[in-house]
């Protein structure tokens, strides 16, 4: 990443290191400004929490609970948590608790897949995600609706045995 002040005619580099294997992270999908002068960063080895203030980072995987490390988009809600469309479902980091929740077709999305440059935040706070089967649209103060579980109710109309019905 490259910060050019244009007030002071200076250009700096920023170069982002996955902070325990300090192995250069090359692939810059997407960015988006956070709270506290902090960059979510997508890229294709997981999401980077960037310090603007120190050039530090922080690099989250699918180990750390993130879906999938192919970030598409990313999305910051009203609380300052990102939301990050991947290769497999949406994630939200809580940065309350250093969590992942994840989204899927289980919860009703389109497809898993996304698409790169496919996000958007409308006025009303809703976000818009883009994948392979069309679009996903939602608002994220709706968590819990989301993440609920769905028990379905299990009926049966008929039951047999050995090939007897059983009287239900």
């Amino acid at each position: 990443m490259i910060k050019i002040d244009v007030n002071q005619d200076k250009i700096k580099v920023f170069k982002l290191f996955d902070h325990e294997t300090k192995e250069e992270i090359n692939t810059i999908k997407c960015i988006a400004e956070g709270n506290d002068n902090i960059l979510w960063i997508g890229t294709s080895d997981g999401l980077v929490k960037f310090y603007k203030s120190n050039g530090t980072s922080i690099k989250y995987t699918d180990e750390d609970g993130l879906s999938n490390n192919t970030v598409y988009g990313v999305l910051i809600d009203e609380d300052g948590n990102p939301w990050a469309s991947t290769n497999k479902g949406i994630s939200k980091f809580d940065l309350k608790t250093n969590e992942f929740r994840n989204l899927s077709t289980a919860e009703g999305l389109q497809s898993n897949k996304f698409n790169d440059k496919s996000e958007y935040k409308t006025k009303d706070g809703e976000f818009i995600f883009g994948g392979i089967k069309g679009l996903n649209i939602f608002n994220p103060a709706d968590e819990e609706a989301m993440f609920s579980y769905y028990e379905p109710t299990i009926t049966f109309e008929s039951f047999m045995v050995d090939g007897e019905n059983i009287k239900i």
